[in-house]
């Protein structure tokens, strides 16, 4: 598939804080300890060990970050985990490490999920196709409600910077919406956008402005770092506006939808 079409895949696919970090890779918590003397972390790292059946001898990314997920008083807490010896050793198993590395390392082995503190439960979503290899970038911002936080994934695709907003809602992680912030990085079809968090114009969740953005950088940078991220400047010029649909639990793009409808 070409490079240029992951942009119009992710915008189909669209149209459907304190924090506290480790970042050592962490071996899998031995069965024998008694869940009740095991803190928070310990017990998202068993859930997730047996979600995706991970054995005890498997080391992987680890990280914590403390928001209030929800409209309650209690702090609740988002992790991501990331599998990235997993996924390399997937890949050499199957005689595929060539297209892994012209896929800039893109596996679904980056995990998303929270703990309830209220309900005393975990809750996953579907993995994150990205490149295992960089960190997802988390943070928080009151999106859809100001009474609580929703949460915002940045992440490396090829070569290109995506943006995804999960919301709590109803026990369950949900991706409300994604697109892109850096598309094409390098190639004459690069884009780059900014999205603006604007006050909503359908519901109390907030509208979302996505302007097209300069970037000013040397192709050797680059060249030299794969993983380089040039700033983005914002322009004057609105690429698409997002409304959050509350029946559909979704943002839309009014008209571009419409289109896609009548294919």
């Amino acid at each position: 598939m070409k490079k240029n079409t992951i942009l119009g895949l992710i915008f189909s696919a669209i149209l459907m804080g304190c924090t506290t970090e480790s970042t050592t890779d962490t071996p899998s918590i031995t069965p024998e300890t008694p869940v009740f003397e095991l803190s928070i972390e310990e017990r998202a790292q068993r859930f997730m060990e047996n979600q995706l059946g991970i054995n005890a001898a498997e080391e992987y990314k680890f990280f914590s970050y403390d928001a209030h997920v929800n409209t309650d008083t209690l702090m609740d807490k988002v992790f991501v985990l990331q599998r990235e010896k997993y996924a390399f050793e997937k890949v050499e198993k199957v005689g595929s490490m060539k297209n892994f590395q012209d896929m800039e390392y893109n596996s679904p082995e980056n995990y998303l999920f929270l703990y309830d503190a209220a309900r005393d439960e975990f809750v996953a979503t579907p993995g994150i196709g990205a490149n295992i290899t960089q960190p997802l970038e988390v943070s928080f911002h009151k999106i859809l409600s100001p009474a609580k936080q929703d949460i915002i994934v940045d992440y490396r695709v090829v070569n290109g910077l995506y943006r995804s907003i999960y919301a709590y809602a109803d026990q369950q992680l949900l991706k409300v919406l994604s697109f892109p912030l850096i598309a094409d990085l390098g190639d004459e079809n690069e884009a780059a956008y900014v999205p603006v968090y604007q006050k909503g114009s359908a519901s109390i969740a907030q509208d979302i402005w996505l302007y097209k953005a300069e970037m000013n950088y040397d192709i050797d940078s680059l060249k030299a770092n794969p993983n380089f991220l040039p700033e983005r400047k914002q322009s004057e010029k609105l690429y698409l506006r997002f409304i959050f649909d509350p029946k559909r639990f979704k943002y839309v793009t009014p008209g571009y939808e419409q289109e896609e409808d009548r294919k």
